[in-house]
C-alpha cells in the first residue's frame, strides 16, 4: 500500500512536470507564431507601400502623384517623402527583424508589448496605401485611424509591460530584503 501512495505522487510529480512542459511548449509556439506573423506583416506592408506608392501598381498612380495632385500645408516635399518613409520602413525592418533573434524574440515588450498588434498595424498601412493608390479617401482615412488605433495600443501595451516589470522587480528585490533579514534572524 505504500508503494501505491509513493507511486501515486510521483506521477503526479510527473505530470505536473509534463503540463508545465506543455504550457512553456505552447506559449513558445504562440510565441514563435507571433514573430513570423511579424516579419510577414513587415514583407508584406513593404512590397504594399513599394507596388502602390513607388510602382502605383494601385489606381496607376504613384502616392507622389497623388501628394502632388491633392497639395495640403503639410504634405512634405517630394524630395523629402522618399526619405521619411525610407527611415520610417528602415526602422520597421530592425524591429521586424530584431524580434526574431533569440535575444529578443521571448522578451515581455515584444510579446506582451506588442504580440499581434505590429501585424495589424502593418495591415492597417496597406489597406491606406491601396485605398490611398485608388483614391478612396474615406475608407484611406478609416485605414488611417485603424493604423493610429493600433499604434496607440501598441503604446498602451508597451506602458503597461514596462510597468509590470518593474513591479515585479521591487516585488522581487522586497522578498531577498526579506529573506536576507530572515536568515540574519535566524543566526541568532
Amino acid at each position: 500500500m505504500s508503494t501505491s501512495t509513493t507511486t501515486q505522487p510521483r506521477n503526479a510529480d510527473a505530470s505536473t512536470k509534463s503540463a508545465s512542459a506543455d504550457g512553456r511548449s505552447s506559449r513558445c509556439n504562440s510565441n514563435r507564431i507571433i514573430n513570423t506573423l511579424n516579419i510577414f506583416g513587415y514583407l508584406f506592408n513593404l512590397a504594399t507601400a513599394y507596388l502602390g506608392g513607388v510602382a502605383g501598381w494601385f489606381g496607376g498612380v504613384s502616392n507622389q502623384e497623388l501628394s502632388d495632385k491633392y497639395q495640403t500645408l503639410i504634405t512634405p516635399a517630394a524630395i523629402y517623402f522618399g526619405y521619411i518613409w525610407g527611415l520610417i520602413f528602415l526602422f520597421q525592418g530592425f524591429f521586424a527583424a530584431a524580434q526574431i533573434l533569440p535575444r529578443f524574440r521571448d522578451h515581455p515588450l515584444v510579446q506582451r508589448g506588442i504580440g499581434y498588434w505590429y501585424f495589424m498595424t502593418c495591415l492597417a498601412q496597406s489597406a491606406w496605401t491601396i485605398c490611398f493608390g485608388y483614391e478612396m479617401f474615406i475608407t484611406a482615412f478609416v485605414a488611417m485611424v485603424a493604423l493610429l488605433l493600433t499604434l496607440l495600443t501598441i503604446l498602451n501595451l508597451q506602458w503597461r509591460s514596462i510597468d509590470q516589470e518593474e513591479r515585479k522587480k521591487k516585488s522581487d528585490r522586497f522578498l531577498v530584503a526579506n529573506n536576507a533579514i530572515s536568515l540574519d534572524d535566524d543566526d541568532f
